[in-house]
């Protein structure tokens, strides 16, 4: 049973998603998204041992960045 007035997550597996705000799926590319898919798509686990944890870290390398937009030129 959770008790509501311990702070926390529940000791067990938990399913971490990171995105950045879209209304895109989780599993569908973003153009320009720094997350890579496999932090989008529910595939990654996370335990927090009995006992709790203070540490819930995670080493996300970026995406490549998107390229460059080639900045306009206007006609004389």
């Amino acid at each position: 049973m959770v008790e509501p007035s311990k702070p926390g997550a529940v000791v067990g597996d938990h399913t971490v998603t990171i995105a950045t705000n879209t209304d895109a799926p989780a599993t569908e590319t973003v153009k320009g998204s720094p997350i890579p898919a496999v932090w989008r798509d529910g595939s990654r686990q996370f335990r927090v041992p009995p006992g709790g944890t203070t540490k819930a870290n995670f080493d996300i390398t970026a995406s490549d960045p998107p390229p460059a937009k080639a900045k306009s030129r206007r006609a004389r």
